[in-house]
């Protein structure tokens, strides 16, 4: 069964209204949570980080859309940033003392 915050806890939490959080997931801001047995969406921290940033990113004048493309930026900077370091793992190896002089 899948884990989370019902909808009502997390609007409480960041200080929106339910009302709001159904709007940005209707929108396209937010990701369809998972749903509990009873459809009942249950939201991850993933989620509710996601709603601080919207509800932030208002508070200080962004639009809608403007939002939304920070959001698909920080997702690419995200996978960028897994994809730098798996590489750099892979590609990693000593560097012996020949090679600096």
């Amino acid at each position: 069964m899948p884990q989370g915050i019902q909808i009502g806890r997390v609007a409480k939490e960041i200080g929106l209204t339910v009302d709001a959080i159904r709007f940005y997931e209707k929108e396209g801001l937010l990701k369809s949570p998972a749903r509990s047995e009873g459809r009942f969406r249950l939201f991850g921290p993933d989620d509710v980080r996601n709603l601080k940033f919207i509800r932030k990113a208002q508070e200080l004048g962004f639009s809608l859309q403007e939002i939304r493309e920070l959001l698909v930026l920080q997702q690419e900077e995200v996978r960028t940033s897994s994809m730098w370091t798996s590489t750099r793992t892979s590609k990693a190896r000593p560097i012996t003392s020949a090679e600096t002089t």
